[in-house]
């Protein structure tokens, strides 16, 4: 910053000397005689520079603005005014007409230098600006996919450039928003409906308040399984010898006719129960196998049984 310097002490010495040796003249050859001289003040306080936005004030949420504000800077006297968007050191912009402020978060420093090179103590304002929405996809399940089961988890990611996510909704056939956990990484389990086909849409918000307009979304079909699995049993030999009686000890195999879990007993028709993982011999003697099954829906089949005679040769 310049300053410059001006005095008028010489010149106003030798003017006061040339009128008062003027008024002493005068005196002379007057009886009376009034003389006035005028001082003008020096200036010597600092310009005031007021900066107003608009909009005036942050028209979004968390104190940030969701549109551009524009920036004037006004001194309340003839001065010079300098912003900068860098630090309080500068460099240094010779303001001229309002500007509009950067996005995201930035500190403007400003002040003012008049014409008597008063120079005015650098103010700064903050301005948190984000006039972007966020975007969300979702990950899981994916275009087309058959679902069945209680219930599903939706998942997915979200993200956004400036102010930071707030949180992630999920939309169901057209239906009320609800609120995912997390946000930039999310999920949200869904009670599987009756069988049909469904539209998932994703929306997110970001601090500022700024709300993403949803994607198509993707397109599944629920396919609910209320049918129990059924569970083939099968011995090798396949069948026993005269009296129903095994003479060779019989390998058992247990098949359910969709993917599930099976279980059996050797006690009784309430377990104890052993999973089922391959094939396995029967017992020595006069024994009931009990068995059954329960598929991915949890359908669960009823008990079945098979009494077994085997006598060792």
């Amino acid at each position: 910053m310049q300053k410059i310097y001006t005095s008028f002490v010489t010149l106003s010495i030798l003017m006061f000397i040339l009128i008062f040796s003027q008024v002493v003249a005068l005196a002379s050859s007057t009886a009376s005689i009034k003389c006035y001289v005028t001082f003008e003040a020096q200036d010597t306080s600092a310009p005031t520079t007021t900066l107003t936005a608009n909009p005036a004030s942050p028209d979004g949420e968390s104190g940030w603005f969701k549109t551009v504000p524009s920036i004037t800077l006004t001194a309340d006297e003839p001065a010079i005014t300098y912003y900068s968007w860098i630090s309080s050191a500068g460099p240094w912009t010779t303001y001229a007409a309002s500007f509009n402020a950067p996005s995201g978060q930035n500190t403007l420093y400003y002040y003012s230098l008049d014409s008597a090179s008063n120079v005015e103590t650098i103010k700064n304002q903050l301005f948190r600006i984000d006039i972007s929405a966020p975007t969300s996809s979702i990950s899981s399940p994916i275009e087309g996919a058959l679902l069945s089961g209680g219930s599903y988890t939706i998942t997915g990611s979200a993200s956004d450039s400036s102010s930071g996510m707030a949180k992630v909704e999920i939309s169901i056939n057209g239906g009320s928003w609800q609120l995912a956990t997390g946000s930039s990484s999310w999920s949200l389990n869904w009670n599987l409906p009756s069988n049909g086909a469904y539209n998932i849409k994703s929306r997110a918000t970001d601090n500022a308040g700024n709300i993403e307009s949803p994607s198509p979304g993707i397109n599944v079909t629920v396919v609910q399984d209320t049918t129990a699995p059924v569970t083939v049993l099968e011995t090798d030999p396949a069948s026993p010898g005269p009296g129903d009686w095994f003479r060779t000890i019989p390998l058992i195999t247990l098949t359910a006719n969709e993917p599930a879990i099976t279980y059996y007993s050797w006690i009784s028709s309430s377990g104890p129960w052993t999973t089922y993982s391959a094939p396995f011999s029967a017992l020595i003697g006069r024994n009931t196998l009990y068995y059954y099954s329960i598929d991915t829906a949890s359908n669960t089949e009823a008990v079945k049984n098979q009494p077994f005679r085997v006598k060792k040769r």
